[in-house]
């Protein structure tokens, strides 16, 4: 099931892209230095960071990998929920990057997407109930009474623990063969059981 999820993921982000490339007419992508690109998505980076395979991705990117599967996109090695760091420089360089080369087709994507998860985080934000969003509740309120201003809120993040790591061994011709020998056995030992006590 993961790896349908992560597969439907893939998918989708491709076909967005073509989708893009098809509507501005260029692909100049090719353009834009690859290490400002996501290691999933090959997209330009919001919030870079390394995980501890050593790799750099999209925050979010590799916080929905990490929701699905619990080893690296790149490496396979065991990586779970938030064994990352933010890797500053490189933010400040796609910045730069980005404000120089602002007539860029990737750039213009990356606005538009920027722009887009912006407004639908404030259309969540907004469809949330004041309790989540804030302390008691009763900060949104009434925001814009005359003679009022409206008090800040304070968003609090709550942090999951990570799930824990799997060990998902490959079961071998032979050990299937004992397990099944072990039921047979279990079966035997009951029905006995029930003849004998019926």
């Amino acid at each position: 099931e993961n790896i349908k999820s992560s597969l439907e993921l893939a998918t989708k982000l491709a076909s967005e892209d073509m989708i893009y490339a098809i509507q501005s007419g260029t692909d100049d992508d090719d353009d834009v230095p690859e290490q400002f690109c996501c290691s999933i998505t090959q997209e330009i980076m919001v919030k870079p960071v390394v995980a501890k395979d050593g790799y750099t991705y999209d925050e979010k990117n590799i916080a929905k990998w990490s929701n699905l599967n619990n080893t690296s996109p790149v490496t396979r090695e065991t990586l779970n929920r938030g064994e990352w760091y933010e890797n500053r420089r490189l933010k400040e360089e796609i910045e730069a990057w980005l404000n120089a080369n602002s007539d860029h087709s990737s750039v213009r994507k990356f606005k538009a997407t920027l722009e887009a998860v912006k407004r639908e985080e404030i259309r969540v934000a907004q469809n949330t109930p004041p309790s989540v969003n804030s302390g008691s509740g009763n900060e949104r309120a009434n925001p814009t009474i005359p003679g009022r201003t409206a008090p800040t809120m304070t968003i609090t993040r709550i942090q999951t623990p990570p799930r824990r790591e799997r060990n998902l061994e490959v079961m071998t011709q032979e050990d299937r063969r004992k397990k099944q020998r072990m039921i047979m056995v279990l079966v035997i030992i009951l029905y006995l059981a029930l003849w004998f006590f019926a």
